[in-house]
């Protein structure tokens, strides 16, 4: 957050990485001192992804959607800070999962207004490395899911949206649209 501040106050845009702060509290107190014309943009790299942006162009032709998935599986990092709760802010929901809530996010237009999630630690990770939420909303038909695993030997990223007229499938991590 103090380099965020610092890089605004110069008058600078910033792309800041994720996690933007390590609690709630610190993202508070950081959307607090911003001031009103701060240029600040998450880096949420899946939105300008070709595959992505097609799929994204693609939703009328699919008509109403009612199921949205976004799945990906990762293998265990190696990097020291993202073992530390204490500056990553959490596990595999802070780290990666926060892409596919914005996948999400982008695709429904909408918030949800009930979220159901189980975590677990496995293989002796101090924090969550396998989760799974699904997301509801007051105001249309919709499930929307979004599953992360990060203690495999394995890579994959699928966004699944099922729609009344059709169904499109996106291997994000390969830029496949099906």
């Amino acid at each position: 957050p103090e380099a965020i501040l610092a890089a605004v106050r110069a008058g600078r845009p910033v792309l800041a990485e994720k996690p933007l702060a390590a609690n709630l509290a610190q993202a508070l107190a950081l959307a607090a001192a911003l001031p009103d014309d701060a240029r600040v943009m998450m880096a949420h790299t899946l939105r300008f992804s070709p595959a992505l942006i097609t799929a994204h162009e693609l939703l009328p032709e699919l008509g109403e959607i009612h199921r949205i998935r976004v799945a990906q599986r990762l293998e265990p990092s190696t990097i020291a800070w993202q073992r530390n709760a204490e500056l990553a802010g959490g596990g595999s929901v802070t780290l990666t999962g926060v892409h596919g809530f914005d996948l999400v996010r982008w695709f429904t237009g909408a918030t949800p207004t009930q979220v159901d999630a189980r975590l677990r630690r496995l293989l002796g990770h101090p924090m969550e490395n396998l989760f799974d939420a699904c997301f509801e909303y007051a105001d249309q038909p919709l499930l929307a899911a979004c599953e992360v695993s990060k203690f495999s030997a394995s890579r994959s990223a699928l966004l699944e949206l099922v729609g009344t007229q059709g169904l499109c499938w996106v291997v994000y991590l390969g830029g496949r649209l099906e």
